[in-house]
C-alpha cells in the first residue's frame, strides 16, 4: 500500500459518517520514517472537506489526530492504552507487521 493509498483510506474511515461513528478512529499512528508525507496528504483530503451545517448533506465534518511512533512495540503499546478500543486497523506493506499488530492491540474489530 502506497502513502496516498494509507491517506485516503484513513480519511475515509476518518471522516465516514462525519467522524461521529462508534469506530470512526480518533488518533491515526503514523510510522516516522513516512510521516511527513502522510500527514502531508491527509492535510490536502481535509482541506478539500466541506465544512458548514451539520444538517446541510453537502457537509463534510470530523476530528482527526495522526501521531507518529518508530516501532512495532511502541505503536502497540499506545493502541493499548486507549481507554475504548472499538476497533483499531493497520495499513501496511508488511506482512508480518499486520499480524503481530492484529494479535498484540486490544481492540474489539481490527482491519
Amino acid at each position: 500500500m502506497t502513502v496516498e493509498e494509507a491517506a485516503r483510506a484513513a480519511h475515509e474511515a476518518l471522516f465516514f459518517n462525519q467522524g461521529q461513528a462508534c469506530i470512526s478512529p480518533s488518533r491515526i499512528f503514523v510510522q516516522d520514517s513516512i510521516h511527513d508525507r502522510f500527514v502531508a496528504r491527509s492535510r490536502e483530503l481535509a482541506s478539500a472537506r466541506v465544512i458548514g451545517d451539520p444538517f446541510d448533506p453537502a457537509t463534510q465534518h470530523g476530528p482527526q489526530q495522526i501521531l507518529k511512533f518508530k516501532t512495532m512495540e511502541e505503536v502497540i503499546q499506545r493502541a493499548n492504552q486507549t481507554e475504548y478500543g472499538l476497533a483499531a486497523g493497520v495499513f501496511t506493506r508488511d506482512i508480518n507487521k499486520a499480524i503481530l499488530y492484529s494479535q498484540a492491540v486490544h481492540a474489539g474489530t481490527i482491519w
